[in-house]
């Protein structure tokens, strides 16, 4: 699973050159460098993005990397017809499965960066 830092630089590098190719290719070799079950970092992507970018990301915080992640899986989620609360569709669940942790971690990221849907305000 890769870290946040790694899935915010691809999205950044994404909006910035919208190559899906470019991605692809960043993604393979960034996993072929890395020895087996260690996590990608953005770190990873060094010699594979350009470096203005790669700087870019080092200088945002923690926060600002998983809020943005969050909610563009949200984004993505939601257009796929996952609904907060939901239970034919349940979007904390379906986030979950696709960040490897508990639907309380979950609920628990949403509320820090503030994109909990089930409970606003």
């Amino acid at each position: 699973m890769p870290e946040p830092d790694f899935l915010y630089a691809l999205i950044q590098h994404n909006r910035e050159v919208d190559q899906v190719r470019g991605l692809i290719r960043a993604i393979r070799t960034a996993v072929a460098r890395t020895p087996a079950g260690a996590k990608l970092s953005a770190a990873d992507l060094t010699d594979v993005l350009p470096p203005a970018l790669l700087q870019r990301v080092k200088q945002t915080s923690p926060e600002e990397i998983k809020r943005a992640v969050l909610g563009q899986v949200v984004g993505i989620l939601c257009q796929q017809g996952f609904r907060p609360g939901a239970k034919k569709a349940p979007l904390n669940k379906q986030l979950a499965k696709q960040f490897a942790v508990s639907e309380a971690t979950m609920s628990r990221w949403l509320q820090e960066a503030g994109l909990d849907q089930t409970n606003p305000g």
